[in-house]
């Protein structure tokens, strides 16, 4: 699929991305032409059914900079960017002073248009759009990659794409019980956790201490902190932005003379490189069966390995 991904150099307007795309080879002309319909259906006219796009700039957070003028960022910017959901990128300390970096009209074309990510992607053609503003130390751009998004991420990658948007969540506790622990644990699964775990650790005056990890998407990150101050006794949380790889990953049944087993089919570069038994339905079957788990494991493991691995 033709894919356009925005990256946000140094925020968007609508004259900005209208920029990029006539740079990328869209008529003028026709732009024209469509638009004084005001039909609206039939937009950006170079056949790309797929946007993309980064964390929104939006620059400093600053009130009305004149007698009678706006925040940064415009009220209206603010409301667009809520009603999508969109990621911000942080304020850095070089959009200082630049004031407006991310308009109203920017904002309305690209959370009505894009997903707030950036896909496994041949690059085929840039388009540049400048803004009107000079920064001294960072350029007004707004840049479109075009390109094809592979249908299996793996054609580009043997070990799948990097993973975005993805928060890590950690506290030291050395004052719990394994109950508490099990239960937050649980509870973070049930948020939408991508991942949870404990690390023993040694902290101050010597007291063995556990570490609370979760790693959870970037949406959730308020809401497992939330979770965590709750359910532990923690007093505060650490949060940091974390990529991970993942390969790709299928569930098949596999029919046994015990029953329907599921098996988790890893991937790599295109190809099968292991089949997992799913431990719950290998335990279902053990105790309806009185059969042992390994048993009933070793054999489904065996049977899914011939039938996807060979």
């Amino acid at each position: 699929m033709k894919a356009a991904y925005i990256q946000f150099i140094g925020g968007a307007s609508g004259d900005m991305l209208l920029g990029a795309l006539i740079d990328l080879g869209l008529s003028l002309e026709e732009l024209r032409s469509s638009l004084s319909l005001l039909s609206v259906d039939g937009y950006q006219l170079l056949g790309i059914p797929g946007v993309y796009a980064a964390p929104l700039v939006l620059g400093v957070s600053a009130p009305p900079r004149w007698p009678g003028g706006y925040s940064n960022p415009a009220p209206a910017t603010l409301e667009l960017v809520a009603l999508a959901k969109a990621p911000i990128a942080p304020e850095l300390s070089i959009h200082q002073g630049a004031g407006e970096l991310t308009t109203p009209t920017g904002a309305a074309i690209i959370a009505s248009l894009a997903q707030f990510q950036r896909p496994a992607m041949t690059v085929e053609g840039i388009g540049v759009g400048l803004g009107s503003k000079d920064p001294e130390a960072f350029p007004n751009v707004v840049r479109i990659w075009v390109g094809e998004v592979a249908e299996n991420p793996a054609q580009f990658s043997a070990i799948g794409p990097r993973q975005q948007g993805i928060v890590l969540l950690e506290t030291n506790l050395d004052d719990v019980t394994g109950e508490v622990l099990g239960y937050a644990q649980e509870r973070l699964f049930d948020l939408g956790a991508l991942d949870v775990w404990h690390t023993p650790i040694q902290m101050k005056k010597n007291r063995p201490g556990i570490i609370l990890s979760a790693l959870l998407p970037q949406s959730l990150e308020q809401a497992g902190v939330e979770l965590i101050l709750r359910e532990t006794p923690t007093l505060g949380v650490r949060s940091r932005p974390v990529e991970r790889y993942a390969a790709e990953r299928r569930i098949e049944t596999l029919e046994t003379d015990l029953g329907q087993i599921r098996v988790k089919l890893k991937y790599l570069a295109g190809g099968i490189v292991a089949a997992a038994p799913e431990y719950e339905d290998c335990r279902r079957i053990a105790l309806e069966s009185d059969r042992s788990l390994m048993e009933i494991y070793r054999k489904a493991e065996t049977e899914a390995q011939a039938k996807f691995l060979t």
